[in-house]
C-alpha cells in the first residue's frame, strides 16, 4: 500500500475472496477449527510465509505451562474488511473472521499482523493499548522502526515485526559505481529501462524537491512524473519485478523483500541503496485486537518473537527484514543486504491528507 491514493487506504474489500489455513502446532490444516479457550491464537498475513508455522510450534515448546498455539495465514486486508462489514449487518448475519478479531467467538484472535498504514488509522480503536515502557519487544526494536506517526501521543497499539524498504535498486551489470540520486530515474538514456513499483508521485515530490507528503508546488510534483513517463518500462501485467530486471530494466524502486528474493533466490546481479533523497518504509505490525481472550500470553509471544535468534527466522522462511537486529542470527551473505545504511534518511508511509491524496490520484490517472 503506497497511501498515494484515498481510494488505496480504504479499499479494504478487496480481498475479500482470499482463502486462509489454519495451522496448529505447525501441522497445516484446511480450515480453521475451532480452538480451546486457553489456546493463544495468532494471525498472520500470507506474506510472512513458512515462519507462521515455525513460530507456533516453537513458541509452544519455549513456554510453562505449555500452551497450544494456533497461527493463521490469511489475507489481513480481508480480516480486517470484514470487521468494517460487521458493522452494518443486520441481525442473525455472521462474519466469522470479524467475529473472530472482535472475540465474539471462542476462537478469537489474540494477535493479528497489519501494515503501518492501517494500525495508524484504525489500531487505536480495533487494538489494545500496549505498555512498551514495560515490554522487552519495544526495546529491542531498530530505532527507524518507532520513526512513524502511529507512535505518537503516548498510545500505542502496535509494535512493529518487520520492516519494508523501497529502494533505488539497480543491475550491478549497467552501474559502473552505485548510483547516489533519484536523479537516476530521471536520466533520458533509460527509457524504457525504469520500473517505479511504488511511491511514484512521492519520489517525483522529492526528486523536484518537494515535501512528498506536503508538497508547495504540485506542479512541479506532476512535472516530473510526466517526465518521468518515457523512461518508464511498459510493464505487462503478468510479468513480476524480477522478469522486469531479466529483462531490459537497470533501475527503480523496488520493495526490499523482492529485491532479497532476486539476489538469493533467483540470482539475479541486482543491489539497491537509500538515495540522497531519502527512501520511503513501512512493515507490518502486531496487534492485539480488542477481543483478545489472551493479551498476557500474546504479548508473551511478542517478547519471544522479536529476540533476535528468533526474529532471524522472518528471514530464512519468509524473506522478510525483521524490526530488531538479527546481523548474529543470519547466513553471513545476508547480513550487509539486511542492513539498512546508517545516516541514511528514511520517510515513514505516514497518512496522507485527503487533498494531497486526491491530487496524487489525478496524476496517477491522467497519466
Amino acid at each position: 500500500m503506497t497511501g498515494d491514493s484515498p481510494s488505496t487506504r480504504r479499499r479494504f474489500l478487496r480481498g475479500l475472496g482470499a482463502t486462509a489455513v489454519a495451522v496448529a502446532g505447525g501441522a497445516t490444516a484446511s480450515g480453521a477449527a475451532a480452538a480451546p479457550d486457553d489456546d493463544l491464537t495468532l494471525g498472520f498475513d500470507d506474506e510472512f510465509g513458512r515462519y507462521p508455522a515455525w513460530a507456533a510450534g516453537a513458541f509452544d515448546g519455549s513456554v510453562e505451562p505449555a500452551v497450544e498455539t494456533r497461527a493463521m495465514n490469511g489475507n489481513c486486508y480481508r480480516w480486517w474488511a470484514e470487521v468494517t462489514l460487521l458493522e452494518r449487518l443486520s441481525p442473525g448475519e455472521s462474519l466469522s473472521l470479524a467475529e473472530r478479531l472482535t472475540g465474539e467467538r471462542d476462537d478469537a484472535f489474540d494477535l493479528v499482523t497489519a501494515q503501518e498504514w492501517w494500525t495508524e488509522e484504525e489500531a487505536p480503536t480495533r487494538g489494545r493499548a500496549l505498555p512498551v515502557g514495560e515490554m522487552d519487544a519495544w526495546d529491542r526494536l531498530l530505532d527507524v522502526a518507532t520513526t512513524p506517526a502511529i507512535y505518537d501521543g503516548g498510545s500505542t497499539h502496535a509494535v512493529p515485526l518487520t520492516l519494508d524498504l523501497f529502494p533505488l535498486a539497480y543491475d550491478t551489470r549497467h552501474f559502473e559505481e552505485p548510483p547516489t540520486s533519484l536523479a537516476t530515474l530521471w536520466e533520458s538514456d533509460l527509457e524504457g529501462r525504469v520500473l517505479v513499483d511504488r511511491f511514484r508521485q512521492r519520489y517525483a515530490a522529492l526528486h523536484a524537491g518537494e515535501d512528498p507528503d506536503d508538497p508547495e508546488d504540485l506542479d512541479a510534483v506532476r512535472d516530473a512524473v510526466a517526465r518521468q513517463e518515457p523512461l518508464l518500462y511498459d510493464r505487462d501485467a503478468e510479468a513480476s519485478v524480477a522478469d522486469a530486471f531479466e529483462g531490459p530494466v537497470v533501475a527503480g524502486v523496488v520493495p526490499w523483500h523482492r529485491l532479497f528474493r532476486m539476489r538469493f533466490e533467483a540470482d539475479l546481479p541486482v543491489d539497491y541503496v537509500v538515495p540522497e533523497e531519502g527512501a520511503f518504509f513501512q512493515g507490518y505490525h502486531a496487534v492485539l485486537p480488542t477481543g483478545s481472550r489472551h493479551p498476557e500470553l500474546a504479548r508473551r509471544f511478542l517478547d519471544w518473537a522479536t529476540r533476535p535468534e528468533h526474529a532471524a527466522e522472518l528471514v530464512t522462511r519468509a524473506g522478510r527484514k525483521p524490526a530488531v537486529d538479527v546481523a548474529e542470527h543470519v547466513p553471513e551473505r545476508y547480513r550487509v543486504f539486511l542492513t539498512w545504511p546508517e545516516g541514511a534518511t528514511y520517510h515513514p508511509d505516514d497518512q496522507l491528507d485527503d487533498e494531497v491524496s486526491v491530487r496524487y490520484a489525478e496524476m496517477r490517472r491522467d497519466l
